[in-house]
């Protein structure tokens, strides 16, 4: 009878272990990023101790910001002081260089974007870093292995880069989008993320419980 006292405690305390071991690393391997849809165009963003601006993009212009937004498009349309249908046009039927665009700011992403829709997207840690590098991967380098600064940004502290690939009706900004949330391991297919809408209705439509 004692030995069956035992072994019952024994289970009793490895089944108690498990529970509070996995409960906390649950928590500790989700990570969140938040979508922007600006009506056309989508952006990631992500804190900016994450994205580490004086590191990745070797600038200190990003310091002191508490989050960054960024963005991938068409290099003429994006940095256009004016929109212009037959930039826009251009920029869906023929391939052109590609930008990246990037954008510090501070207080909430919600806040700060109150005229955009923001969701937020869970992730696993090691899906969040691969997303990181995605990102990452997609600005164009120099010799010395540095991105290639071009202009100012549209808004706050921001500012554009040479990108990575060609934009095109195939593969737009929300294409893009899609593509580093793919990588981080979310289930979202880029070939129905056309639009901004395509982006929003599938993040729209995943497990907001889980990571």
């Amino acid at each position: 009878m004692g030995s069956l006292l035992r072994t019952a405690a024994l289970f009793l305390l490895l089944a108690c272990g498990v529970v509070r071991a996995d409960t906390p690393s649950a928590a500790e391997e989700c990570r969140t990023v938040y979508v922007a849809d600006h009506g056309w165009h989508t952006g990631l963003i992500v804190l900016a101790q994450d994205f580490q601006p004086r590191d990745s993009l070797r600038t200190t212009f990003f310091d002191d910001k508490r989050w960054i937004e960024v963005g991938w498009g068409d290099a003429a349309f994006y940095q256009a002081e004016e929109t212009s249908y037959l930039l826009a046009v251009r920029a869906l039927f023929a391939p052109t260089d590609a930008v990246m665009h990037v954008y510090a700011f501070d207080g909430t992403p919600t806040a700060n974007f109150s005229n955009s829709t923001v969701k937020p997207v869970r992730m696993t840690a090691a899906g969040y870093r691969k997303m990181l590098a995605f990102v990452w991967g997609e600005f164009t380098r120099d010799a010395d292995g540095a991105p290639i600064p071009t202009t100012r940004g549209l808004y706050g502290r921001s500012h554009f880069f040479k990108g990575e690939g060609t934009y095109s009706l195939a593969r737009t900004c929300n294409t893009w989008t899609a593509e580093a949330l793919q990588a981080g391991g979310v289930d979202i297919d880029p070939s129905k993320a056309t639009t901004s809408g395509g982006v929003m209705d599938q993040i729209a439509a995943l497990d907001a419980g889980g990571c």
